[in-house]
C-alpha cells in the first residue's frame, strides 16, 4: 500500500519537477516491477483476494458440499454475479 501511495505522490509531484525526474521516477517503477520481490508480492495479493473470495462465496452460498470444486472460482464468482 505504502509503495502505491508513492507511485500516486511521485506521480502527481513529477511533473511539476520536470521531465527529468519524472523519467527517473518511470525508470524506478519499471526497475521495482521487474524485481522478484514485486512478483512475490503481486503473488501473495491474488492468492489473499482468491481466498477473500472464497470466504465471500461460503458466506453467500452457506457451506459447499464436499463434492464442490473451489479451483473453478470464476464460475462460482459468474454464478454469484448473475452472469453466467
Amino acid at each position: 500500500m505504502n509503495v502505491l501511495l508513492a507511485l500516486a505522490v511521485g506521480y502527481a509531484i513529477g511533473p511539476r519537477s520536470g521531465s527529468q525526474e519524472l523519467a527517473e521516477l518511470r525508470r524506478s517503477v519499471l526497475a521495482l516491477c521487474a524485481t522478484e520481490e514485486w512478483g512475490d508480492v503481486v503473488a501473495a495479493a491474488r492468492a489473499q483476494a482468491g481466498a477473500g473470495l472464497r470466504g465471500l462465496a461460503s458466506l453467500v452460498e452457506g457451506p459447499a458440499s464436499p463434492h464442490a470444486q473451489s479451483a473453478d472460482l470464476l464460475a462460482r464468482v459468474r454464478r454469484l454475479a448473475g452472469r453466467e
